[in-house]
């Protein structure tokens, strides 16, 4: 924030002179537009008044105020906030409340010399805020499982003050963890809770992810289950294979090492056998 007199525009009474007195102040002729003020580059402006004179004891005088885009010198006629307004001998008027940007203008007029113009106001200067770390992602569970809740989100950084320089964000917090997931085709698992979020600020490190599910060597395909009655068995150490039950009734299982899964089906049983 930047609070301070902008600008002034005496009208004179004589060129290099300031009220009849030469050698002070540049020469400003009545009946012409001057650029009082402009808005420097990387700020905008709230001017909060325009104060006009009328230091003459027997003359009122005409005045005109506009307030021009970036880029022109000479107002059109919808740029004026006054026009030809009159103002008594020894007496003085004023405008508030302009807001202005980058490279606009305020051109002031007078039809008659012994007139002051002076501008106060506010230079806000453009500035950027860092922005914050984010926080470690949390560890990815097994697939399969079902992904938990999530947490809350934290508070957002303060803002620079009203009017002013604008302020830094602040700086972001740590995500939560993610709970693990399920085992493939089982319940799934709770998802951990996220954390807060704080103010934002430096961006930060991306987390870990998480382990991936039971490695390939160690799954048994779906692919086996393709019948009805279908059971699982082994004919080496990890080479699972199926073996198709009889579809008829009395048949049971029993091992028997010359076949390649070691089992077979019989419905003749030697009872005599254990």
């Amino acid at each position: 924030m930047s609070f301070k007199k902008l600008g002034t525009i005496d009208i004179n009474t004589e060129p290099g002179g300031s009220g009849g007195m030469s050698g002070i102040g540049p020469y400003y002729e009545a009946q012409s537009h001057y650029i009082a003020y402009t808005v420097p580059i990387d700020c905008d402006t709230i001017i909060s008044q325009i104060h006009i004179v009328n230091r003459n004891s027997d003359k009122d005088v005409s005045v005109r105020v506009a307030h021009l885009s970036a880029g022109e010198t000479f107002p059109t006629d919808d740029e004026y906030l006054l026009y030809d307004k009159s103002i008594d001998s020894n007496d003085s008027y004023s405008i508030t409340r302009i807001t202005m940007s980058e490279g606009d203008s305020i051109t002031v007029y007078a039809d008659y010399p012994g007139v002051n113009f002076v501008i106060h106001g506010d230079e806000r200067q453009f500035l950027v805020g860092y922005s914050g770390y984010s926080g470690y992602s949390g560890y990815s569970g097994y697939p399969g499982g079902t992904s938990g809740y999530s947490g809350f989100s934290g508070y957002s950084g303060y803002s620079g003050q009203n009017g002013g320089d604008s302020g830094f964000s602040g700086y972001s917090g740590y995500s939560g963890y993610s709970g693990a997931s399920g085992f493939p085709g089982g319940d799934s698992g709770w998802s951990g809770f996220s954390g807060y979020s704080g103010w934002s600020g430096y961006s930060g490190y991306s987390g870990y992810s998480g382990f991936s599910g039971i490695p390939a060597p160690y799954q048994v395909p779906i692919s086996l289950y393709s019948q009805k009655g279908v059971i699982v068995v082994a004919s080496a150490p990890n080479a699972p294979i199926s073996m198709q039950y009889p579809a008829a009734t009395g048949y049971v299982l029993v091992s028997d090492p010359s076949m390649l899964s070691g089992m077979m089906w019989t419905d003749s049983i030697d009872c005599g056998a254990y």
